[in-house]
């Protein structure tokens, strides 16, 4: 119990203060969903780690594949994709005095041995392509805890969550929906190809606008995080930027998919208090044409739409 018991005390502190807190834990239990923490843990296998954001739906809880050592490059880059559409973004690397594009094997990182200089900066660039690729879904992600946390909706789930009538996705354990719109399916280091069933209805490559239904043969460069999109969907990403502040206001691109896009229905309180708690639940919508609800306007605009 002592997981539950350490939620409560910073939750709890943190509530007395009037500020919301999103932090981790090593343990956690049968009714700790609640609770805005997130579980890691010594796993380390990619698999597992992937399999854990699968499930976690099932149980409620959050959990986070994060990155702690990578075997090489290549893993690496994958096991920072996969955190990009997952309940948290870790890079538990406390242990490398150097950013780990730099040396990847602890050892020589502290010794200040590191890859030739053209590694490092081949390395630099996909590592800030996965974060600002997570930046940029934001804005979508927030919805989806806002989903969580006013209607039950697990913000990441299995694809047997949404279809349990359907037994082709009872044994997928590698790729899982993220809020009500995405699906995806993070590549491991070695793997070169899967055919990944897809739930009912049509879906997109969130790259190219491809169209697919039934399954899909996913063959990714190291460079591409394989992401689908139900069609008819309007997808907001945000200028990304290094680190939110408070009340500040995110710049959209919207992506849009099909010929009869539904609106993204998006979240807009403070961001930091509990207001949320206490007013009406401050949803709104941005439709495929750039425009918004009003409730939207103070945290966020639209520059730009992409058509597929």
């Amino acid at each position: 119990m002592l997981g539950a018991h350490y939620m409560d005390v910073v939750g709890n502190a943190c509530r007395d203060a009037g500020i919301r807190t999103y932090g981790l834990v090593r343990n956690a239990h049968l009714f700790a969903p609640p609770q805005p923490f997130v579980l890691y843990s010594d796993l380390y296998d990619h698999a597992e780690f992937i399999r854990g954001v699968t499930t976690c739906g099932f149980s409620g809880l959050l959990w986070t594949p994060e990155f702690r050592h990578a075997a090489s490059p290549e893993d690496y880059v994958r096991r920072l994709q996969a955190m990009v559409l997952s309940p948290m973004m870790l890079l538990n690397i406390w242990m490398m005095p150097n950013p780990p594009w730099r040396q990847l094997v602890r050892e020589k990182n502290v010794k200040n041995e590191f890859y030739p200089p053209e590694e490092q900066v081949r390395l630099e660039k996909l590592t800030r392509e996965a974060l600002e690729l997570r930046m940029r879904f934001l804005p979508y992600l927030y919805a989806a805890f806002a989903a969580y946390r006013f209607e039950g909706t697990p913000p990441f789930r299995a694809l047997a969550m949404d279809h349990p009538e359907d037994g082709r996705l009872r044994d997928v354990d590698c790729a899982w929906l993220a809020g009500d719109r995405l699906l995806v399916a993070p590549f491991r280091a070695g793997m070169s190809e899967l055919v990944l069933p897809l739930p009912p209805g049509e879906w997109r490559s969130f790259r190219t606008g491809e169209r697919h239904s039934c399954e899909v043969k996913l063959t990714p460069g190291l460079d591409e995080l394989p992401i689908l999109v139900k069609d008819n969907s309007v997808i907001p990403l945000a200028e990304p930027v290094e680190h939110v502040t408070d009340g500040m206001r995110y710049r959209l691109t919207l992506r849009v998919f099909g010929d009869a896009p539904a609106p993204a229905r998006l979240f807009a309180d403070d961001g930091w208090s509990f207001g949320c708690e206490e007013d009406a639940p401050a949803w709104g919508e941005v439709r495929a044409d750039g425009t918004m609800s009003a409730e939207l306007e103070k945290r966020y605009e639209v520059s730009g739409i992409e058509r597929f």
